[in-house]
């Protein structure tokens, strides 16, 4: 793939390496980027609806009541505050929610038949009406996130423009910084200050970022950080993610004046951003899958699909023409242990074969055990299907079962004569009304 892989962790059945292809370079444009774009936007309105709920109903009224006016306290009380807060809020859609009106239409899922897919119910998104107080919100803020996206279809069905896009995850770090800012795969980069000069387009040169001093992709809560006491706030003036002038979090205050809220080192003013305590216009946008098929189907009154046995089927969700959550099925562990349990060899894939037939799943699915990370499950293979009898004698919940999306058939990257695909990750951002996919894949 152009450089040596550098290994990973072992992870489930699979074993992880970060590579880097460094002869894949295209760019996207016309309808491609058309569709990305539109897409996107409508995605990043709904999902901004979490962070102004954050801000106006726990933020700001918690900080008001813990913050006299005038006064001031130590940032890192303020962010212990916040983890505390983050974890008992149960969500802006749990309790009722922002009132939202969603334009739904159901359709097969791929109206075309192209891109390797069978035809099953799907809820799409066309449009929303949103509330008028958050749209006053909105105006003057940026919304990003790191995106990732991958596109389903051949080279074939691409060039026709029968295409489809498929979001992995929108997300950011607990540090604040979009994850696509410090993949280990940057320092590939051949452009000379790439990052840097990303950095500031997004962010502008006055931005602090929480950040810490040896980051890991796993160092998503606030107080985890804290406990690690090697923190530093950066500017976005420096030279890459990781370099550059910092300044220590013991100097760095939270005040209040009036309603607002800012960060100061005694001599000035920032803009501040970590994952869920910010000053400034910048708000960090991130989605869960299931839960946000969940709330679709609250919102829209589309119930799951109740099969024999407490099986529920979430239904496959498009906003904007983009698929955001997959089909999945959702089962009971008693019922895998009763189908699955007791069998071995053939007989046992036998079995795997035809749950999955009745289940109405595709034969590449991935299998999602507690909250670990899901693992690729091939139904006509038995070593495969070994693994998942196995993982299941560990749990007692449900278990998550995913279609494969892209599916075999619906590959478009060629690497010496293979079919393949990707993902294409960039920081993306929602300024007020208009929206704007960064360049860095």
């Amino acid at each position: 793939v152009g450089v040596a892989a550098v290994p990973g962790r072992m992870d489930h059945s699979f074993f992880v390496v970060d590579s880097f292809l460094e002869d894949a370079r295209f760019a996207v444009g016309g309808g491609l980027a058309r569709d990305i774009r539109q897409g996107l936007a409508l995605l990043f309105r709904l999902l901004g609806l979490r962070a102004w709920a954050w801000e106006t109903q726990v933020l700001h009224p918690r900080l008001r009541e813990a913050v006299p006016d005038g006064a001031e306290v130590p940032l890192a009380q303020a962010l212990l505050w916040t983890d505390a807060w983050v974890a008992a809020w149960r969500g802006p859609f749990d309790d009722g929610g922002p009132p939202v009106r969603l334009h739904v239409a159901e359709r097969p899922a791929d109206d075309s038949g192209t891109a390797g897919r069978e035809h099953r119910a799907a809820v799409e998104i066309a449009g929303v009406e949103l509330p008028e107080p958050y749209q006053r919100w909105l105006r003057d803020k940026r919304l990003f996130a790191s995106v990732d996206l991958m596109i389903a279809g051949t080279r074939d069905d691409i060039r026709r423009g029968r295409w489809r896009l498929v979001v992995n995850e929108v997300h950011s770090t607990g540090a604040g910084l979009p994850e696509t800012m410090h993949a280990p795969w940057t320092s590939h980069l051949p452009e000379e200050g790439f990052t840097e000069s990303h950095l500031r387009r997004v962010f502008g040169r006055d931005l602090l970022v929480l950040q810490p001093i040896l980051p890991t992709k796993q160092a998503h809560s606030i107080a985890h950080q804290l406990r690690g006491a090697a923190l530093a706030v950066r500017s976005g003036a420096s030279g890459t993610a990781w370099e550059g002038p910092r300044i220590p979090l013991s100097r760095l205050r939270l005040q209040r004046r009036g309603d607002a809220f800012r960060i100061s080192d005694g001599r000035r003013a920032y803009a501040f951003l970590s994952a869920d305590l910010w000053t400034g216009p910048f708000r960090a946008v991130r989605f869960n899958a299931r839960r946000f098929a969940r709330r679709i189907c609250a919102l829209t009154g589309i119930d799951a699909e109740e099969l024999p046995g407490g099986v529920r089927v979430l239904p496959e969700v498009r906003v904007g023409g983009l698929t955001v959550c997959r089909r999945a099925v959702v089962v009971p562990a008693p019922l895998l242990h009763q189908r699955l349990g007791r069998h071995a060899g053939r007989a046992l894939l036998r079995a795997a074969r035809g749950l999955r037939d009745e289940l109405g799943l595709p034969r590449f699915v991935f299998a999602s055990l507690f909250c670990e990370k899901p693992f690729l499950v091939d139904t006509e293979s038995l070593l495969a299907v070994e693994v998942l009898q196995h993982a299941l004698r560990a749990t007692t919940r449900e278990v998550v079962f995913t279609e494969m999306d892209p599916a075999p058939g619906a590959l478009w990257l060629d690497i010496d004569g293979a079919a393949a695909t990707c993902e294409l990750r960039f920081v993306a951002t929602l300024d007020g009304e208009d929206f704007h996919p960064s360049a860095l894949p």
